[in-house]
Order: structure tokens, then C-alpha cells, then sequence
């Protein structure tokens, strides 16, 4: 790989994933952490890994503590459950050209102070973030005050155990920041995580909101509540599908077409497995969110019912405050 790139012209380098050749995986992988490893690594524009193991663990987190001062993408994803945890000097601990960083299952408790300097990000894609990757809302926070130019942010953590300590809970601050880009946001894990991180910000240009909850026996979401209410989107979504599966529920609330825009939507899925406890759940989320129900028009209710080899869905439609009533039934399988 040193010799391929010493031949060509100093020009950028992607590193990406390619099938189409006659190569093993561990030959792909050994051309890859090469180039890291090399003199050149200050050309590398944009790296792409999906095969990340626990053997190939060491050489590419050695390889990843320099700076890369001219990468402006980063996808990583783990197979597996990557054991150690990568240190503060990764990407020499600044990544000021960064503009897309996706991680997955990656144990990375320094990530936000790595944030701080990649305050040119227009998305970032934590998924799957292990117990021992845990960093609090608070740093988060902190991090996304110097993001001005994020406009997508997914955090997905992996176990209930990403609940933030009670006592270490922030206060809320005088004035919260005001992400002037971001649209889409995406989060799992505990509410209370969410709720701490909505003390400190707010985004009235959203248009794009999905949200995961590990059950709880009580919600209180009050920050949550607020950020739907500063969304002007989402005070123009009419349409409502309510759906029950064998592990969760859902309330998904979309534009008045009648169509299901996955660009633009407000959903929330709660994962538990009684029905009594997905609608008891449910009910206490939605109960003092006037802005969820205001604009309604129409509601579906869909109960999806797994049966070997096929999943049956019944789906009941009611009316809004100004739609007419109607009943259907229908069975897809898969």
C-alpha cells in the first residue's frame, strides 16, 4: 500500500469497503490498516470500516492516534463486543475537518471532548453504545454547543444502564442553546438521559424526531413535551398511526398527505413486552402533550401479531377532530 501511494499523485484517499476484487477479508483489512499506518495518512479523506473484530482491534487503534488532519468522514462499525476501550488519543485527540462521524458499538467515554474539536460536524451517528462507552448528558451537551452546523444527530445506546446518576443531574441553565441546523434527531436509551440532555438545548427546526425508550414505570418527560412544542413542524402533522408489536408500542405522527414520510415524522417507540404496559406507558408520555394531539385529523390503530413464519397486522382508523369515521381490517405477512 506505501508503494501504491508513493506512485500516485498527492491526491485524496477514501478508504471504503470493496468486493470486487480478488481479495480475502483479512487482505482488504491488511491494505486498509496500512494505509493508516503510513507516512500518507494526511491524505486520507474519508475512511470506511463495517468489519471492525476484537482481533483487529489493537493494530487499528494503534494506527488511529495520530491526527488524520485532512479527514473529513469517519464510518466505523464493530462486530461483536469490542472489549477494550478506545483512548482519548484517538485521531490524536482533534478532528477539525471532520464532517461525518458514525460510530458503531464503539466503547468511547472520551467521545465528547473528541466533539469539542470536530465543531465542523453536519452528522453524527453513535449507535450502540455499550455500558462501558457511557458519557453523561451533560458533556454531550457541551459538545453540541460548538456543533453550529450539525443538522442530524443519532444517539442509541445499548442497555438501560446509560441512566445518568441522580445526584450528578444538571441544573437547568438560564438559557439553552439553540442548535441553528439541526433537523433530524434520533435517540435510545433511558428517558431520563434525554430529558437532562433537553435542559441544555432546544431545536425549533426539527422536522425529523425518533425516539426509543427502555420501559420505565413511570415517564416524566417535560423536556421532552417542550421540545415538540418549539417544533413548528410538528404542530402541522395530522396523521397518527398507533402500533403494538410483541416488544413495544409506537405513536407515530407524520404530515396531513395520508402518506408515511420517514424524512418527515415524529415517532416514539417504547420497548416493553405486556400490552398493559405498552398503553399505561404510552398514556403517560402523551397525556400533558397538548402540541402531540392538537393538529390531529385521523388516528390508525395497528396491532402486529407474530405467528410463526408470518406477521398479521388488524388496522382500525378513527376519526380526528375533523375526519370522518371509518373501519378497516387488513393482513400483510412476511
Amino acid at each position: 500500500m506505501s508503494d501504491v501511494l508513493d506512485t500516485w499523485p498527492a491526491l485524496p484517499v477514501i478508504l471504503m469497503p470493496s468486493f470486487d476484487r480478488p481479495t480475502t477479508p483479512d487482505q482488504r483489512w491488511d491494505n486498509t490498516v496500512a494505509a493508516l499506518e503510513s507516512e500518507h495518512s494526511n491524505r486520507i479523506s474519508e475512511i470506511q470500516i463495517f468489519d471492525m473484530t476484537n482481533s483487529r482491534w489493537e493494530r487499528f487503534a494503534a494506527a488511529m492516534q495520530k491526527p488524520f488532519t485532512g479527514l473529513t468522514r469517519l464510518d466505523v462499525l464493530a462486530r461483536g463486543n469490542l472489549v477494550p476501550v478506545l483512548p482519548g488519543s484517538f485521531l490524536g485527540g482533534s478532528a477539525p475537518r471532520l464532517r461525518t462521524l458514525s460510530l458503531g458499538s464503539f466503547p468511547f467515554p472520551s467521545m465528547p471532548k473528541l466533539l469539542l474539536s470536530a465543531n465542523g460536524l453536519v452528522t453524527l451517528n453513535l449507535e450502540d453504545i455499550p455500558d462501558s462507552g457511557y458519557f453523561s448528558p451533560d458533556a454531550m451537551a457541551t459538545a453540541l454547543a460548538v456543533m453550529t452546523s450539525l443538522e442530524t444527530l443519532y444517539l442509541r445506546f445499548r442497555s438501560p444502564r446509560s441512566r445518568p446518576d441522580p445526584e450528578s443531574r444538571p441544573l437547568p441553565p438560564p438559557t439553552r442553546f439553540v442548535p441553528p441546523a439541526l433537523t433530524h434527531l434520533s435517540f435510545e436509551g433511558v428517558y431520563q438521559y434525554l430529558e437532562d440532555l433537553l435542559t441544555q438545548i432546544d431545536a425549533p427546526l426539527l422536522y425529523d424526531l425518533y425516539i426509543v425508550f427502555f420501559m420505565d414505570l413511570n415517564f416524566d418527560v417535560p423536556q421532552l413535551h417542550r421540545l415538540i412544542a418549539h417544533a413548528e413542524q410538528f404542530r402541522t402533522y395530522g396523521h397518527a398511526r398507533v402500533s403494538t408489536f410483541d416488544h413495544s408500542i409506537q405513536l407515530g405522527l407524520y404530515p396531513k398527505t395520508g402518506a408515511v414520510d420517514q424524512r418527515r415524522r415524529l415517532e416514539l417507540r417504547i420497548n416493553c413486552r405486556e400490552l398493559e404496559w405498552q398503553l399505561s406507558s404510552l398514556a403517560q408520555i402523551c397525556s400533558s402533550s397538548a402540541p402531540l394531539i392538537s393538529a390531529l385529523e385521523e388516528v390508525e390503530i395497528r396491532e402486529y401479531i407474530h405467528h410463526t413464519g408470518e406477521t398479521t397486522c388488524g388496522e382500525r382508523s378513527m376519526a380526528g377532530t375533523s375526519g370522518s369515521v371509518h373501519f378497516s381490517e387488513e393482513s400483510l405477512s412476511y
